[in-house]
């Protein structure tokens, strides 16, 4: 193996760079004076430098990157040339298809208003949040005027709505309370605002519950989602001669799921009676005494896999503690 010379940079030209300052964009790409010179590094910081110009509001921005060798191959001068091409704003966007949905819960998702800078990363962010919408089933997006590079760009989005009712029943037998039967019914989009009402029951042989949810979805705009819950429930379990009444409620509150941590805390209250159901027992007093519990789980979830699907590398961990 014949290494021969190494090669370093001399120095590096960025000519018709304006929309940043020089330093910001020296500081963003790898190859600098005095650094090894790599070769594939030159397109790579060119891309760097396309992305940077491009999210200040200039999408159609072209950087070509070239480079020159000394006689002796020691150094290398490498020149990056910007042509910025105009300033492009965010126009209007329209929706089709919300038939149920408020238009405020669906300009909630936007990352531009009109009038800002346009940048394709926001627009990319734009059309996950839409898509993330619960009530959303399918959403295809048109931006009108970036093909033909004109100087403000228009969003177009045609949107498939879930059906908001919904009804559910099933059944079934287990041993540990013979035979059962539930049912849920409910609106996924009350009053059009993304949020959810649910109403459940539950019979079988050893008791019955009934069971009222509401969910609210990005709370004030954010990726909290709210879940409450007001439940009853009556339980006589085979072979025991006590049987169980209880009436409750839950809160808990936990962020969307992203790459990063994702807390979460949920609270519930119960209040427990528990009562003879053959009479001739003669239980300890005290354990028919009314009680209340409180109870308290913050969560923890850290997610920094490559993909929740498939996934290559990364790591997940989860930690979560029970207070009463």
């Amino acid at each position: 193996i014949s290494e021969g010379e190494r090669t370093r940079v001399s120095e590096v030209v960025i000519q018709g760079l304006s929309v940043l300052p020089e330093e910001a964009a020296r500081r963003a790409i790898r190859l600098r004076e005095g650094a090894p010179f790599r070769e594939h590094l030159v397109r790579e910081d060119a891309d760097t430098l396309s992305i940077m110009i491009s999210e200040r509001g200039y999408p159609y921005v072209r950087v070509s990157g070239s480079y020159s060798l000394s006689e002796d191959r020691a150094e290398a001068r490498v020149e990056y040339t910007v042509d910025e091409g105009p300033r492009v704003l965010m126009g209007e966007t329209w929706f089709r298809g919300d038939f149920k949905t408020r238009e405020r819960v669906l300009r909630r998702a936007l990352e531009m208003e009109p009038a800002d800078p346009f940048s394709l990363e926001a627009m990319l962010r734009t059309q996950r949040n839409v898509r993330d919408i619960e009530v959303i089933d399918a959403a295809r997006f048109t931006a009108v005027g970036l093909e033909h590079r004109r100087e403000r760009v228009h969003l177009f989005v045609d949107l498939v709505e879930r059906k908001p009712y919904f009804f559910e029943a099933g059944g079934g037998y287990q041993s540990e309370e013979g035979f059962f039967f539930n049912t849920a019914l409910g609106n996924r989009n009350l009053f059009g605002a993304n949020n959810s009402l649910r109403l459940g029951g539950n019979l079988s042989q050893t008791g019955s519950g009934a069971q009222v949810g509401y969910t609210v979805n990005r709370v004030f705009g954010s990726e909290i989602t709210a879940v409450s819950e007001l439940y009853l429930r009556r339980e006589e379990p085979f072979n025991r001669e006590i049987g169980t009444e209880a009436a409750g409620a839950s809160l808990g509150a936990n962020r969307v799921r992203r790459r990063g941590f994702n807390p979460s805390l949920d609270v519930s209250f119960e209040r427990r009676r528990q009562y003879l159901i053959d009479q001739s027992a003669a239980p300890e007093q005290e354990l028919l005494e009314p009680r209340s519990i409180l109870t308290a789980n913050p969560a923890l979830l850290l997610d920094y896999r490559d993909a929740a699907l498939y996934t290559k590398r990364g790591i997940v961990s989860s930690l979560e503690v029970e207070l009463s």
